[in-house]
This record gives C-alpha cells, structure tokens and sequence, in this order.
C-alpha cells in the first residue's frame, strides 16, 4: 500500500500532469483536475451519487455543476 502524499508534492504531482497536457499549470492545479474528472463523469451520465462516492462528497455536492452542465435538448 503507498504512503500517503504530503499536500506540497501532491500539488507539484498535478501541476505536471497539467503541464504535460499542455495547459497552464499556475493555476488550478489539483483542483482542476478534480472538477474537470467530476465534469467529465457527469457529462457521460454516471450517476451524480457515483461520482459523490467517488471524490468523497456528499451527494448534494454534485449540484454546483448543475449550471454549468448542458441541459439536454429534446430534438424533434
């Protein structure tokens, strides 16, 4: 089992996996890693509860991407 990561080299760990990407690293960090997995999740359609379980929420959580989620479009 691995140790856990100390809170300095968990953010350097995700500002290269951002610069690797290709994308600016100052800024969001680790936290945009995580928005952008929940976003993603959600945007397949797994269950906003899955993703809760999985970022360690609580379910309620998952509404703050409500806004930013495209509404579905009935097409005719």
């Amino acid at each position: 089992m691995g140790k856990p990561s100390l809170a300095d080299s968990q953010y350097k760990n995700a500002g290269q996996v951002l610069e690797d990407a290709g994308m600016d690293s100052r800024e969001g960090g680790s936290f945009r890693l995580r928005h952008t997995f929940a976003m993603r999740q959600l945007r397949r359609g797994t269950p906003p509860g899955h993703v809760a379980a999985w970022m360690g929420v609580e379910p309620a959580e998952m509404r703050r991407y409500e806004r930013v989620l495209p509404a579905a479009v009935e097409v005719i």
